[in-house]
């Protein structure tokens, strides 16, 4: 009995030690420090009142192409021969708070997506919107100096919420490398769309994987709570034995709670529904 008694007076001691290190690395200025910096970054993007409108368009692909010399290898669209078919995506959300209603898109600069290039475009498809009653109108058009063009309207009585919008597949006969952009005028948005790397949006990205997610979190965390658990025992001029398991008990609490706020904030900056 008395064995366990020691050995739960033992644990109770632990947990007691672990929930006083614990409360001391939460007062400590450096974590009161970054939770300052942290509500004030939530305060700040959830009280934007912005228009953003944003686009991304993946890298292209070759579907098909003629060889030269080779008269029997023939593309053909709707029993018109082609030289080469190649396509790309085009992802368009609203990146700001506001909302961008159907009505803030001016009549004569509306959305379209074009390239930088004539080139003659084949079909379009939308591959995916971030809410199901969020729908879209494409209509190929063609400018008069011949460069094929794609109009997009919003269907219905909807609107473009915080990081609402849709992804589009274009197929097109051309020159593949060419550049593409989406242009349009909204009331409120005097920059007009604005670009973002598709690799930084791509969910190939290394960036948002989970394996370096949680060695980010480790290595960080790791370098913070030794350096702070190193300055406050040479301080108190203190060694105590439990240092090493105080250190791994905060490295993993503490990883874990980086880790949701990662998560938490990836919402708040990302279109998330564009990943899946």
């Amino acid at each position: 009995m008395r064995k366990e008694e020691a050995m739960t007076d033992q644990n109770q001691t632990t947990v007691n030690k672990a929930l006083r290190y614990t409360w001391t690395f939460i007062k400590h200025p450096l974590t009161i420090l970054v939770i300052g910096i942290l509500v004030t970054l939530s305060v700040y993007l959830l009280s934007r009142k912005e228009k953003e409108p944003v686009f991304t368009i993946s890298p292209p692909d070759l579907v098909a192409q003629t060889v030269p010399g080779e008269e029997k290898l023939k593309i053909f669209w709707e029993n018109k021969e082609i030289q080469n078919a190649a396509s790309v995506k085009v992802a368009i959300w609203n990146d700001g708070s506001q909302f961008i209603d159907k009505n803030d898109f001016a009549s004569t600069e509306p959305m379209r997506i074009v390239p930088s290039e004539k080139v003659t475009i084949l079909a379009v498809q939308m591959l995916k919107t971030s809410r199901p009653n969020l729908r879209f109108d494409t209509t190929i058009e063609t400018s008069p100096d011949g460069i094929g063009t794609v109009l997009i309207k919003i269907k219905g009585d909807e609107a473009l919420e915080h990081f609402d919008g849709a992804l589009f597949h274009i197929l097109f006969s051309g020159s593949p490398n060419i550049k593409w952009k989406v242009i349009g005028r909204i009331k409120g948005a005097p920059k007009g769309f604005q670009s973002k790397d598709w690799a930084k949006i791509s969910p190939r990205h290394p960036l948002y994987t989970p394996q370096l997610i949680i060695i980010g979190c480790l290595i960080l965390f790791s370098f913070c709570l030794i350096i702070l658990t190193i300055v406050r025992y040479i301080k108190q001029r203190i060694v105590k034995k439990e240092l090493l398991g105080n250190i791994i008990f905060f490295i993993f609490i503490e990883s874990f709670v980086l880790y949701s706020l990662f998560i938490l904030f990836s919402y708040k900056l990302l279109p998330f529904w564009l990943l899946k």
